[in-house]
C-alpha cells in the first residue's frame, strides 16, 4: 500500500547547555517566507541580584533559537510576533505604551497549551503567543503553569535586547560574545554582541541579522548609584550565549502540510485505506496495532504505520496503480538552497524494512542494538510527485527515491534526514 504525506521541511526550536556558535543553517524552526534570514536567541537565566522583583528565578538556564524568513524589510517586532505565532510553546508579554518593550517571555515546556501570567491578583491568558494588553505587574508575575520557563521584569531585572555588533546583520553564525562573560561598559559591546542601537520597532533586520534576549543581572537602582545592584546593572550585563544546536522538538504548524484535498481517483476501495483526507496534516507519529497485543506503536522505518491512528482516525491512503491524489499545501514550496539542509519538500510514504535479524517481531520494545536490517526484505513503493503554482502547469520532481523518509517517532537525526534527500 502507498501512504502519501506532504510536508515542508520545517522543524523545532533548539535548546542548549553550552556556549558554542551555530550557523543559520543549523536552526530547526523557521517561520515566514522569503530569501532573507534572521535569527532570534532567548536566554533564560537567573539574575545575580533579585531587587525590585518577586518573580521566581527561571526553572533552568536554557538558551533557544528560532529562524525567521522575509523579503524586503522587516523589524525586530515583526520577527518576534511571527515566531510567537508559529511556536505554540513560546509566549511573550510586551508594554507598547512607548514602543514595544518586552517584559515577559515564557516557554511551555510541558506542551499542555495553557499559557498565561498572573501576579496573584490579575491573571492574563495568552492564546496567540503575544500579549500587549497585560494587566499584571511585570515585577510580580509568574507563569500560570508552574512548569514553564519564565521570566518577567520592568523596574527589576528585565529582558535586555542584544544584537550583532552595530545592528549590521550579515552574520552567518551566531555572534561570538568573546572571552569575557560581561560586556564592556565603555563601548557597550561584548565580542560581536552589543546592546541594540534601536528599539524593536525601529530595529531593521537585514539578511543574517541576529537578535538576542537575556535576563538582566539586576534591576536598575537609579536612586542609589552606589548600590551593588546598580553597579551590576551598568557594568556586568551578559549577552545571550551562542546556542549550540541541541535538538529539542519539531513544532508542528498546520500550514506546513497539505491542508485540502483537491481531487483523487483509483484509491483502495477498502476502509480504512480509501480516505484521501488521511494525507492531510502532519505525518503519523503513532498508530494502533491490532495484531501486536493491541497496543499503540511508534512509527519508524522498521515499524511502518498501518490500520488507524490511536484515536481511531484514518492515517493511510493507498493509491492504486495509475491513481493519484492532488492536495493543496498550506504554504508555497520554494526551490531555495537556504531551506534547512537544502530540503524544499518531503513526501512521506510507508516503505519499510522487515524481518530484522535478532529482533523477532518488531515493536516499541525492539532492541535496535541487536537488530540487523536485511536489505533484501525492504518493502517499497515508487511514486511520481509533481508540484504546481496554479493547478494547471505541473513540474515533476526530478528524482523520488524508493525509500521514503518514514516519520520516525524519535529516531530520526539530522544526518539521516540529509541522506534521505540525496
Amino acid at each position: 500500500m502507498k501512504k502519501v504525506r506532504f510536508a515542508l521541511a520545517l522543524a523545532g526550536a533548539l535548546a542548549v547547555s553550552s556556549v558554542q556558535a551555530i550557523s543559520l543553517d543549523d536552526i530547526q524552526l523557521w517561520t515566514g517566507s522569503g530569501t532573507n534570514r534572521a535569527a532570534l536567541v532567548i536566554d533564560w537565566n537567573s539574575p545575580e541580584i533579585l531587587n525590585f522583583t518577586t518573580v521566581p528565578a527561571p526553572l533552568a538556564t536554557k538558551t533557544m533559537v528560532w529562524g525567521y524568513r522575509f523579503n524586503g524589510t522587516a523589524t525586530g517586532t515583526q520577527m518576534l510576533e511571527a515566531i510567537a505565532a508559529a511556536d505554540p510553546k513560546l509566549y511573550l508579554v510586551a508594554d507598547v505604551t512607548w514602543g514595544t518593550f518586552v517584559t515577559g517571555i515564557g516557554y511551555n515546556l510541558s506542551g499542555n497549551g495553557v499559557v498565561g501570567v498572573t501576579d496573584g491578583t490579575s491573571t492574563n491568558y495568552i492564546t496567540e503567543g503575544y500579549l500587549t494588553t497585560a494587566t499584571e505587574d511585570p515585577d510580580a508575575s509568574t507563569a500560570i503553569n508552574n512548569g514553564d520557563l519564565f521570566w518577567s521584569g520592568y523596574f527589576g531585572p528585565n529582558w535586555q535586547v542584544w544584537t550583532e555588533l552595530g545592528d549590521a546583520g550579515g552574520f552567518s553564525a551566531s555572534p561570538n560574545r568573546g572571552s569575557s562573560p560581561y560586556w564592556n561598559p565603555d563601548t557597550g559591546t561584548q565580542g560581536q554582541w552589543a546592546y541594540a542601537e534601536a528599539g524593536l520597532d525601529e530595529l531593521s533586520l537585514t539578511n543574517g541579522s541576529w537578535i538576542g534576549f537575556s535576563v538582566a543581572a539586576a534591576g536598575d537602582d537609579w536612586m542609589n548609584p552606589d548600590d551593588p545592584a546598580n553597579v551590576i546593572y551598568n557594568d556586568d550585563e551578559q549577552a545571550p550565549p551562542s546556542p549550540d544546536g541541541t535538538y529539542v522538538a519539531y513544532v508542528a504548524n498546520t500550514n506546513d502540510f497539505a491542508v485540502q484535498v483537491v481531487g483523487s481517483n483509483d484509491l483502495d476501495p477498502a476502509s480504512p485505506y480509501n480516505n484521501p483526507a488521511a494525507v492531510l496534516n502532519r505525518p503519523a507519529l503513532k498508530f494502533y496495532d491490532p495484531f501486536d497485543g493491541h497496543v499503540t506503536n511508534r512509527v519508524s522505518v522498521i515499524d511502518d504505520p498501518y490500520n488507524v491512528a490511536p484515536d481511531g482516525s484514518d492515517l493511510i491512503t493507498e493509491i492504486l496503480n495509475g491513481g493519484q491524489i492532488t492536495v493543496q499545501l498550506g504554504r508555497k514550496v520554494y526551490n531555495n538552497p537556504n531551506n534547512p539542509y537544502g530540503i524544499d519538500l518531503i513526501v512521506y510514504g510507508n516503505s519499510f524494512f522487515d524481518s530484522l535479524s535478532g529482533a523477532g517481531l518488531v515493536s516499541d520494545a525492539t532492541d535496535l542494538s541487536t537488530a540487523t536490517l536485511k536489505s533484501t526484505n525492504m518493502y517499497a513503493h515508487a511514486t511520481s510527485v509533481s508540484v504546481s503554482q496554479d493547478g494547471m502547469n505541473w513540474v515533476a520532481v526530478e528524482s523520488v527515491p524508493v525509500l521514503y523518509p518514514d516519520n520516525a517517532y524519535r529516531w530520526m537525526t539530522r544526518t539521516a534526514r540529509g541522506r534521505t534527500k540525496r
